[in-house]
């Protein structure tokens, strides 16, 4: 897990207060998407060779709250999710966008709600997110940094050309 935080910047944040919420809303959320594709892209590199298939399954999603405008980064099965073709010979989806997390942490023992046991699954890729996200940590951090700085200078001149 990455947490950024821009305290320690005063002139940055003195902005961001001066702004309209939409447009710092607008300037948060590309900060946090210029850290998450770098996230992405070291998670996709700590993917072994063997699994390069899985690579398709990594990718980020930033969401922000209507009533609080908490804004959130997630990195892993997201996006459109294609349908689950039923295969005939095996009861089961096998791994599919949806499943890839079970792939890369494994499961405990599962059980359905009638209690029958489902088993568990062991993780394949262990450390994968943790090992990719500490890698990108600091260059994550300096992207977000520079995003954040540039749309508030570009805000900022933007509001004194119409004064």
């Amino acid at each position: 897990m990455i947490t950024v935080s821009i305290t320690g910047r005063e002139r940055l944040v003195r902005s961001l207060m001066h702004l309209r919420k939409s447009q710092t809303n607008s300037i948060v959320r590309q900060g946090l998407k210029s850290l998450a594709r770098v996230a992405v892209r070291y998670i996709k590199a700590a993917v072994p060779h063997e699994y390069k298939q899985a690579k398709k399954c990594i990718a980020f999603k930033v969401k922000t709250s209507k009533k609080t405008g908490i804004q959130m980064t997630r990195v892993g099965a997201v996006g459109k999710q294609p349908d689950i073709v039923p295969r005939d010979d095996r009861p089961g989806v096998g791994l599919v966008k949806k499943t890839f997390h079970w792939f890369a942490i494994g499961t405990k023992d599962r059980k359905t709600k009638n209690g029958m046991t489902r088993g568990r699954m062991p993780a394949v890729l262990s450390g994968l997110v943790s090992s990719g996200s500490m890698a990108a940590e600091g260059e994550g951090r300096e992207a977000m940094r520079a995003t954040v700085k540039r749309g508030v200078d570009r805000a900022v001149h933007k509001a004194k050309r119409k004064r």
